[in-house]
Parts: C-alpha cells; structure tokens; sequence
C-alpha cells in the first residue's frame, strides 16, 4: 500500500466548535484539512473479488451533519482493538487524517472491566448494555442477570436492528449487543439468540455455522440467507437478513468489504421507526494480536472505508446519530515522535499482542452529538451504552408528547 508521511495525530483531541454543518476538520486544532472527493473504493469486476489493489483508504468530501434535530437512527462503530496509536499508524500510512477524525465531537474512554483489562465481551457489554460487567460475560451484569442493550431498547420502541461485523456474527463484539450469556465462546448458542431476538439483519463471517440447527432457526424465524458478496444486492427489506461468509482474509474475496455491509444494512434496515445499527471492524484487534503492522493497517483502511459511507448517509439523512469508538487497545503500540511511513514496523507493538488498559477515543456527529459528552474531556465506556439509551428515550418521548 502506498506509505506517504503527515503529521501525527494528538493523543488527546481538544474541543471542536458546535456546529451543524462541517467539513474534515484536523482533531487537535479545528482547523480544516484538505478537502478532496473521490469513490471510496476502487470498482471490481466481481464483487466476490475484493483484491488487495482495491483496498485503499477512503478520500472524502465535506460531511454535512445536523446536530439539532431528535435522533432517529444510531450508527455505532467499533474499532476492536483501536487505540489511539493504531489512529495514529493509519494517519502517517494514509498521509491525511481518517474519516472520523473529521467527526466534530470527541473525547477519550476508559475501559477496564470488573476483571481489570477488558476483554472484548465485558466491554461490548459495557457500550451496549451500560454496566461494568466480568471477562467473557455477555450481555450479563456481575450477578449473572441479563441486562438490557440498546437493541432490545430501539425493539421496544418499534425500530429495526442490525449488525454489520468483519468477524463471525456470534463473535464478542456483536454478541453484546445482541445476546446474554456468561460464556462468549458459547457461539452456537449466541446465534441461536440472536435468531430468536429477530435482530433484523446481520452481516458477518460465519459461513461455519451454517449448519443443521441454525438451518431449522432461519426457517423458522423467517430469514433471508446469503453467503456471498455478490448477493448482498439481491436483499430485500421485506424479510429479516443473515449473511454469514468466511472471515479469514478478506482480500482473498471470501466476504464483502465492511463499507459494502454497511451499505447493505443501512439499506434494509432504512424504516419510519428509524434503526440502530452496529458496524465492527473486527480484525483491528485480530491482527493487533499477532503484532502485524501491515496486516493491522489493512484492517484500518477497512474501517476507514467505512467511517466513510457511514457518515455519507448520515449527512443525507438528517436524525442520524455517528458515533465511533473501540472496546480497548490491543497490542501496546508505540509511535516514535517524527514517525514516516516507512518507521510503521511491527517492533512497535509492545505487549506481545495483549491488550492493554490504555485509554481509547471516542468520536460523534449528526443528531444530538454536542449533548453527548464533554468535548476534549473523559468518559467511561460504560457511558456510551448509556448515552445511547438515553437519546433513543428522549427522542421517542418528545415524539409521543408532540402527537398528544
């Protein structure tokens, strides 16, 4: 991938001004950053073919959000294992600032569990669900009982659900959001509620579970079933969605491209109610793991992508609310001062792939995103599960008070 050096980006990211309508801004001073245009991803003659060539870091125009006006929709996007490092890395690979950083609103997060250093089920829970919670638990609070998450929250309120992920569906992330159980490798079982829960669609690796009992659940709970990219058009919003494809590398084409699955869901989930979405760009974490700098920046540009189409709908579409944040930081990355491209080697991970309890970002824009939280200041991650609850309450509250 091409290596072109830019200014680092600030660990810390200082207050932006309020403001409706916005273009790329730099995160630390406000200032505006170059403004370009072009498609975030190179066409491809088979869109079962998604080759390293064609994955490059979006190019964005200005991203026009309302801030005044009540939620409908709330976009969710997770960096698995993104701190703020692994910005960094991606900002000197890409030579410009990624696609959140041009979001206005922004603070750092906190992310321990009750265990201590997170785990990506404890701090799905946490953003999902609002509570401190152990290691592996899902959807559980420290007692075992299950815990209500904004998904179940929109579900009362009428409003369609969805989840668009680059690991497996069942995976830690997506099943906090979705799911309740003490165990997060109880994969079979987290696809079975999340069937059960009638999460409208779901967008992710999984192609291995793809067997008899999860068969007999898509039947029964009526569920359109798709298990390549190139079917991903032929959806419709009539009927409930599983698209479960082979995770293991997605430039060899064995699933669609995030930007794409969002796309996707957005899509089908698109609905007076309005919906709650999330979208994970899973492998950060997994190759973060491994110490892969290369491989992590993949990754990154993945995500990037689909920052991207996520805030090009949110700045057609008026009532959405962005937010993107990760779980934890995975990796120790360090960032010499001064770092090019060519300094992004994978020496600069330094915890043998753990993770670590480093303070993550979190970024918004679009409805309400200057209520959320204290711009430049410091949130738990416990916070966001709560901020999100309590939009979606207000606004429907105003909603029912306007029709009385």
């Amino acid at each position: 991938m091409k290596k072109i050096p830019t200014l680092l980006l600030a660990a810390v990211m200082l207050a932006c001004a309020v403001f409706a309508a916005y273009g790329c801004t730099d995160a630390t001073t406000g200032a505006p950053a170059q403004e370009t245009a072009a498609p975030t991803q190179a066409p491809t003659e088979n869109p079962d073919d998604i080759k390293e060539q064609n994955i490059h870091y979006a190019k964005y125009t200005q991203y026009k959000l309302e801030t005044d006006v009540p939620v409908k929709n709330i976009i969710i996007m997770v960096g698995d294992g993104m701190g703020l490092n692994h910005i960094k890395a991606a900002e000197i690979d890409k030579g410009d600032k990624l696609a959140m950083a041009c979001m206005p609103y922004t603070a750092q997060v906190t992310t321990d569990s009750l265990t201590g250093t997170t785990d990506s089920a404890a701090a799905a829970t946490a953003l999902a669900c609002g509570v401190k919670t152990y290691n592996k638990y899902i959807g559980m609070d420290k007692d075992d009982n299950p815990v209500e998450n904004i998904m179940e929250v929109a579900e009362g309120f009428g409003m369609k659900r969805g989840i668009a992920v680059t690991q497996h569906v069942a995976h830690a992330t997506p099943a906090g959001f979705t799911a309740h159980v003490s165990n997060r490798d109880a994969y079979m079982k987290i696809l079975s509620e999340q069937l059960k829960a009638e999460i409208d669609v779901m967008l992710g690796g999984g192609q291995q579970f793809y067997k008899k009992g999860v068969k007999k659940l898509i039947a029964e709970y009526d569920y359109q079933y798709v298990d390549s990219a190139s079917m991903l058009e032929t959806l419709t919003p009539d009927k409930k969605t599983l698209g479960l494809f082979r995770y293991e590398n997605i430039l060899a084409g064995y699933k669609p491209a995030l930007a794409d699955m969002a796309d996707t869901a957005i899509r089908l989930l698109e609905n007076d109610n309005g919906f709650v979405l999330l979208v994970e760009g899973s492998d950060i974490d997994t190759r973060s793991h491994k110490s892969d700098m290369e491989a992590m920046l993949r990754e990154m540009i993945i995500f990037d992508n689909a920052v991207d189409t996520v805030l090009r709908y949110a700045s057609e579409n008026p009532g959405t609310l962005v937010i993107v944040t990760a779980d934890h930081e995975t990796g120790g990355l360090t960032i010499p001062d001064g770092a090019t491209a060519e300094d992004l080697t994978s020496e600069l991970f330094t915890s043998d792939g753990e993770h670590t309890g480093a303070n993550v970002g979190v970024w918004a824009a679009g409805a309400q995103a200057d209520t959320l939280f204290e711009n430049g200041g410091v949130i738990d991650n416990t916070d966001i599960g709560k901020i999100m609850k309590r939009v979606l309450s207000e606004a429907h509250e105003d909603a029912v008070d306007q029709a009385a």
